[in-house]
């Protein structure tokens, strides 16, 4: 009776006496399971890698606006660091509109899994699921996986389609990455040139109205070249009030000498009076009132404070509109601009092997299973048979 007790040795020698059986049965499921595996949707992926987004600073008119802005302590414009740039394409590649893109341009309601969906936005949300992308956190380099699969009982073609489906999702969704972000950056130029152009028309007309203020000033107080014409009139006034000088001093000399009634001491008065009324014509705006250059010593303070802010005005005016005028010209440049802005580092390739299902993982997992059900239906087999008894305590 001992030998029938449940025992370690006892299970061997069972195992060992049932050994056809059981391999039967785990050669058996194994085969079934790996056969089945070949009617199983196929799954096949495909992946490409992106440079990270270049970070270059800007030089349109932001980057102008910041620089009056003040630095640290004015307005901070300008994007985001290259990581976020990164995670930003990572987000967009796995979008709706990106997906829309895809199905647009490859047409995947021609192929099984696409077509039984209630609604376009469950195949899109499928399509995403099947886009994974990953970004490598230290360089920024971006990685985008695409998965197709096949349905079941796929035929040679079916399983041909469906790998080279993977790799062209891959480079669509890079596609439309790079033709959005494309689109955004003309967009924005086209924005960007027309608001510069109503900002030089509206300089324009300020740089207009203080040309005419400058005219206007210019001609009512004489003014060509202010600094020019105060030190021409200063010199005209040393000059005449040096030789008022000397006539004083000379009619002082000769008052003592000559006759006050004397034709010589008459001719120097006469003298000394025209140089005074000259000195003092001088300093109230000419020697003649028809001196078109000329304007009172006393307004100098006042005319070259105020001619000093409008050619101040002006000059801002022209440095402005004339950063404007190329800053339009670069924007209609970027606005008819064509070019990659997505850096592709590797282009996704057709993959040749499948990633599922795995035939090994699937022998593996089968024999194990198939193994436990074999040993297991031996032991309760020989317990029914009474081949078995378990003795139990008390």
């Amino acid at each position: 009776m001992k030998d029938n007790v449940l025992s370690l040795s006892l299970i061997m020698r069972l195992f060992k006496k049932e050994k056809k059986k059981i391999a039967i049965i785990v050669l058996s499921f194994t085969t079934i399971m790996l056969i089945v595996s070949y009617f199983l949707p196929h799954k096949y992926e495909s992946y490409a890698t992106l440079m990270p987004p270049s970070n270059k600073e800007g030089s349109g008119l932001s980057s102008f606006l910041q620089s009056f802005a003040g630095g640290a302590g004015g307005i901070m414009l300008g994007g985001v660091g290259k990581s976020n740039q990164s995670n930003v394409f990572a987000d967009m590649l796995k979008s709706r509109t990106i997906s829309r893109y895809i199905n647009k341009k490859l047409k995947l309601t021609d192929y099984t899994p696409y077509r039984d969906f209630e609604n376009e936005i469950a195949m899109f949300d499928f399509i995403s699921e099947n886009i994974d992308v990953v970004v490598e956190k230290t360089s920024g380099i971006i990685s985008v996986y695409s998965v197709s699969e096949t349905g079941y009982f796929p035929g040679e073609n079916d399983k041909l389609l469906s790998s080279k489906l993977s790799a062209e999702i891959a480079n669509t969704a890079i596609e439309a990455l790079d033709y959005f972000l494309r689109h955004k950056s003309i967009s924005t130029a086209k924005q960007t040139k027309e608001y510069i152009e109503n900002e030089i028309n509206n300089y324009k007309i300020q740089l207009n109205t203080i040309e005419s203020q400058m005219e206007k000033f210019q001609s009512e107080h004489k003014v060509l070249a202010i600094e020019e014409q105060t030190t021409a009139i200063v010199q005209q006034a040393i000059e005449v009030g040096k030789e008022l000088a000397e006539a004083k001093v000379e009619l002082a000399v000769l008052s003592n000498e000559l006759n006050p009634n004397s034709a010589q001491i008459k001719a120097i008065k006469d003298k000394v009076l025209t140089l005074q009324n000259q000195y003092e014509s001088i300093q109230t705006g000419g020697l003649v009132e028809s001196d078109a250059f000329a304007f009172p010593l006393k307004q100098v303070p006042t005319l070259l404070k105020e001619y000093a802010r409008l050619l101040r005005e002006r000059k801002v005016l022209e440095q402005v509109t004339l950063y404007l005028e190329t800053q339009r010209h670069q924007e209609a440049i970027q606005e008819k601009k064509d070019i990659p802005i997505v850096e592709v580092l590797d282009k996704a390739e057709v993959p040749y092997k499948r990633i599922a299902p795995s035939r090994k993982i699937i022998a593996i997992l089968s024999f194990s299973l198939s193994l436990l059900v074999a040993l297991g239906y031996v032991l309760m087999r020989a317990y029914k048979q009474g081949s078995i008894i378990i003795e139990r305590e008390g």
